[in-house]
């Protein structure tokens, strides 16, 4: 029974695969495009998840500057190293 089971499925999944696998050939160069796109995003995401988790804690404050009506961005000196890295 195991043997009969094992043949009936291969020739099935081989029978399937032979006929999944006409045209593939044909389109390779937008499978590989579809490829190297998706490789490049998921970089950028990874980036970007890297990016949001070193910002995380960072806390900006607006200062008064002087008597002008204007404002200031203040950090504090752990901001200096993550403003070069990015």
């Amino acid at each position: 029974m195991i043997i009969c089971f094992r043949f009936c499925f291969n020739f099935a999944f081989k029978f399937k695969l032979r006929r999944y696998n006409k045209g593939v050939h044909e389109h390779t160069a937008k499978l590989a495009e579809t490829s190297d796109f998706a490789s490049r995003e998921w970089s950028f995401e990874k980036t970007l998840d890297k990016m949001i988790k070193d910002w995380e804690g960072v806390l900006f404050v607006l200062k008064p500057w002087k008597q002008t009506g204007t404002f200031i961005l203040e950090a504090g000196a752990y901001t200096r190293p993550l403003l070069s890295s990015t």
